[in-house]
């Protein structure tokens, strides 16, 4: 961890994944970028998700309130874009 920063690597069967998460500054976001190398001598193939979790408001309440972070919104995609909908 560093001064607005997180690195956290791992390795499995020669493929290395390398994680940096941060927040820029005077950006109301945080950005991730992910290295993943191959250290072994052999073609690897591997499957690649993205996840985003939304916490919009209270982030104690979202903890503890499921039931209505099940039913506050909706995502809609357009190209590579995410937009997040939301009742209110």
């Amino acid at each position: 961890h560093g001064m607005g920063y997180t690195i956290i690597t791992g390795k499995k069967n020669g493929l290395k994944a390398e994680a940096t998460f941060f927040v820029p500054q005077n950006y109301d976001g945080e950005v991730q970028q992910l290295v993943l190398t191959n250290e072994s001598n052999s073609a690897k193939t591997f499957k690649l998700w993205s996840f985003a979790e939304w916490c919009l408001w209270d982030a104690q309440d979202d903890c503890a309130n499921f039931q209505r972070n099940f039913s506050t919104g909706r995502v809609e995609v357009v190209g590579s874009t995410i937009y997040h909908k939301t009742e209110y």
